[in-house]
């Protein structure tokens, strides 16, 4: 963890987390209610793919960070325009994976999260 506050994904403006195994979930506390919505979601609708990372990710020791990001300039600094598809940016940490997404967007575009995810996990 102390790689990912050190590196230029992490910004003072994510003052909050949501641990849970290989997940963690970085927001402000300003954007609570929507990080939660993704981490219910994620554990709802993703529910083989996550388990499948939660039972995985002691013997692989590796993270699977969601950084939510309160305004696309901070996203877009933090991510350097490397590798931002839709709503979705990726990047990587050492050998953990790295997802930006704006606080507030629309559902359909958390999926495009969720789609990447998956692909990330199953491979």
């Amino acid at each position: 963890m102390t790689t990912l506050t050190n590196s230029r994904y992490y910004s003072a403006t994510l003052n909050a987390a949501i641990f849970d195994g290989p997940f963690r979930i970085y927001f402000s506390q300003t954007q609570e209610a929507f990080a939660l919505n993704v981490y219910f979601r994620l554990q709802r609708e993703l529910s083989q793919t996550f388990s499948r990372a939660k039972s995985m990710a002691p013997r692989l020791n590796k993270s699977i960070y969601i950084m939510i990001y309160p305004n696309e300039e901070v996203l877009l600094t933090s991510f350097e325009n490397e590798d931002v598809v839709g709503s979705v940016a990726l990047g990587t940490v050492k050998k953990d994976q790295v997802y930006g997404i704006l606080a507030g967007i629309e559902d359909n575009k958390v999926d495009q999260l969720f789609q990447r995810l998956q692909r990330q996990i199953d491979d």
